[in-house]
């Protein structure tokens, strides 16, 4: 039997055999690349799932032939082999061996393989495939096919997120939202919620009580986006009308300046004068030079808490005034300050932390002053309440001991003046020394 006819029985089977392994082998290398695609898709962001694919096909479009020339296609040696263990007994190997003798014996073996393979069913060839071939297919398919549906959903663009941006602030009845986008692709974005809030988008304040000279008012304001949500802040006692303000600044202690106003009569002529606390939103923090001189009407005064200065001649000859109540905020009573308050019966001084200076001829020649009522933390200075012939008592806030030092400075105008002790005995306060005082007074704009 001539080779070519031994092909056409029985090639088929062997054939097939070897496309069966080209294609396990080929696929087997495809996978292979696509799971290196997968890898890089992975590690650089990019989506490749479409590489995968293509590599996918084009190794076994050219893997295939390939390996099947290259490997896999039958010999007929080989076929003669595998045809002589399906049980010809090595008819066709000693046929092949004999194929160009042309003695009786060659004739003879020729002929018996022939009528042996004529007889014989090709699908006696069993179609072999090595199990270490399906299993590295089935394992490189498996790592592949996974890695590269991990990396289908979770490769892209390594987003560099740009900062938040409001698109719709939120307000105290609906949630707003925000967006960023990436800065290497700004057609990827992101969008989140926020939680609606207190952020109110609120109408001018309004007034809804309106302040007096001596009592609070009230304003308010209400949310436009929703009337149920109303703020109320109090406004300052007014102070009397026709008080005249100027911007000022003093000290409260070295190195530390307060700027606000200096208040003065103006046009105010009422009996009755409130000082208010507070003046187009700044503190009201001293009396102004010769500020109220020559009230001859003013009969009260209100000084508010805050007040720290009262100046030179601030209520000099104010001959109604009948008694004055000076706030702890203040710390300097300058000279003349109260001089010729022929009417004056009262001063109280209240307590405070920090020392309070109360300068030559303050209270001078008030001639009707009958009590006066001192802090624990004051220095007098001499002829501070020169003439007030009437002077009886003074209220002392502090101790017998530290009287005696106070009034060191006095000379003798105190002598006949009784002093009532709140103290039986008390180590002095700390407070302003004198060198840091007169550092303080130093400093000073203006008088």
């Amino acid at each position: 039997m001539k080779n070519k006819e031994l092909s056409d029985k029985y090639c088929s089977r062997f054939v097939a055999e070897g496309l069966i392994k080209s294609a396990l082998c080929a696929s087997t290398l495809g996978f292979a690349l696509s799971l290196i695609s997968a890898i890089v898709s992975l590690s650089t962001g990019t989506k490749l799932i479409w590489l995968s694919a293509l590599l996918f096909l084009a190794a076994d479009a050219v893997g295939i032939p390939l390996f099947y020339y290259a490997k896999f296609r039958p010999k007929t040696m080989q076929m003669a082999n595998r045809l002589d263990k399906s049980g010809l007994q090595e008819r066709v190997v000693t046929m092949l061996e004999l194929a160009d003798e042309q003695t009786t014996l060659a004739e003879m073996q020729r002929s018996d393989t022939e009528k042996q393979l004529e007889a014989s069913n090709p699908k006696r060839v069993k179609i072999i495939i090595p199990v270490s071939q399906i299993v590295w297919l089935l394992a490189t398919a498996l790592v592949s096919l996974s890695l590269n549906v991990f990396a289908a959903f979770y490769s892209g663009c390594r987003h560099d997120w740009g900062d938040w941006i409001v698109t719709q602030p939120a307000t105290c009845v609906s949630a707003g939202q925000e967006v960023r986008f990436c800065k290497k692709e700004p057609s990827h974005f992101e969008k989140r919620p926020i939680a609606v809030n207190d952020a109110h988008d609120w109408a001018d304040w309004a007034v809804s009580v309106p302040a007096k000279a001596d009592e609070y008012g009230e304003e308010t304001r209400i949310c436009k986006n929703c009337s149920d949500h109303i703020e109320r802040r109090k406004i300052f006692p007014s102070g009397s009308e026709g008080l005249h303000f100027s911007e000022t600044s003093t000290y409260i202690s070295a190195n530390k300046p307060v700027t606000g106003y200096a208040v003065s009569k103006g046009s105010a002529l009422a009996s009755e004068i409130y000082i208010p606390a507070v003046f187009n939103e700044k503190p009201v923090v001293s009396i102004a030079f010769s500020g109220f001189e020559n009230s001859r009407q003013l009969e009260s005064l209100h000084l508010p808490e805050g007040l720290i200065f009262i100046d030179v001649r601030a209520f000099a000859n104010c001959i109604s005034l009948k008694s004055v109540t000076i706030p702890s905020s203040v710390t300097l009573l300058h000279c003349d300050s109260f001089r010729y308050c022929e009417s004056l019966e009262s001063v109280v001084i209240e307590d405070a932390r920090q020392t309070v200076i109360i300068y030559q001829t303050a209270f001078a020649y008030c001639k009707n002053l009958k009590s006066i009522t001192l802090p624990e933390n004051v220095y007098l200075y001499d002829d501070a309440f020169e003439g007030c012939t009437a002077l009886s008592d003074i209220y002392y806030n502090g101790s017998e001991k530290q009287w005696s030092e106070i009034a060191a400075n006095c000379g003798e105008e105190l002598s006949s003046v009784t002093v009532h002790f709140s103290k039986e005995s008390s180590a002095p306060q700390k407070s302003e020394s004198l060198f840091s005082v007169a550092a303080l007074l130093s400093k000073r704009k203006s008088f």
